[in-house]
């Protein structure tokens, strides 16, 4: 586990509150617009990041979305 990135944090999570048994869903959508959309990654694989701190698997797709 390791801490978001400036800028990275998570701005939405579902389920809201976490569940630690399953997620459909984590990301930020801070800079994303009509002209600017949000990067969108389907992973099959377990991931054990949540709204307070990234994997491996969080940390590759935020460095590809740039």
């Amino acid at each position: 586990m390791t801490d978001y990135s400036p800028g990275q944090t998570p701005t939405f999570w579902d389920p809201n509150p976490s569940a630690m048994t399953y997620r459909f869903g984590l990301g930020c959508t801070t800079h994303a617009s009509l002209t600017d959309p949000p990067l969108v990654a389907i992973g099959m694989n377990p991931t054990y990041a949540d709204e307070h701190a990234s994997d491996k698997t969080g940390k590759r797709i935020s460095q590809a979305e740039r």
